[in-house]
């Protein structure tokens, strides 16, 4: 249960079946010479695209599976902020403060962790967090003991329940991305 899963509460799976009825305009639009047409060059131009980045990958996987082996792995994640009614910057802060030191810190596979909050842009609710390991296994690794920590110091799931609650009151959507460092390009 890493920060990610801490603050990103699980999402509820859907359905893949949907039963669909087609109206009228629909089934005509769907017969239409002009809208079969588009999508047969909507359809191509997907295919042509696939292909030319499968070409690119395979063209470009060597060099690059070699320059990424010694380098080490980051995980940005990109938050959104939010201010709930009664809610303070000083209890969200003290609680990323609380998590920070009881289970962050003391995660010996993380090397680093930044957390950038937005100064400057488009959007000032962006909270980026940005977690640097040695390798794909310390990712792993890291999410076990980020668990393992965190049920350490919130012992019982009540008082799990009631901190995530509370933290997570403060965020709402978020990205995960992933990213291999280019040591070689280091200033």
């Amino acid at each position: 249960m890493g920060i990610l899963s801490i603050l990103c509460p699980a999402r509820e799976e859907r359905s893949q079946f949907h039963l669909q009825t087609k109206s009228e305009e629909e089934i005509i639009q769907s017969t239409n010479p002009i809208t079969i047409n588009k999508e047969y060059h909507l359809k191509k131009t997907q295919v042509v695209f696939a292909v030319a980045c499968a070409v690119v990958l395979f063209a470009a996987g060597p060099a690059t599976a070699q320059e990424q082996s010694a380098d080490n792995i980051f995980v940005a994640t990109v938050q959104k902020m939010r201010m709930p009614e009664g809610g303070r910057n000083a209890e969200r802060d003290s609680l990323l403060q609380l998590y920070h030191e009881q289970v962050t810190k003391k995660n010996t596979h993380i090397i680093s962790q930044r957390a950038l909050q937005h100064l400057y842009g488009a959007d000032n609710r962006d909270l980026v967090w940005i977690t640097e390991y040695k390798d794909w296994a310390s990712v792993e690794a890291a999410t076990k003991m980020d668990t393992e920590l965190f049920e350490k110091y919130w012992k019982d799931a009540e008082s799990r329940r009631q901190f995530n609650r509370m933290l997570n009151k403060y965020f709402a959507e978020h990205s995960d991305e992933l990213y291999s460092e280019r040591t070689k390009l280091r200033k």
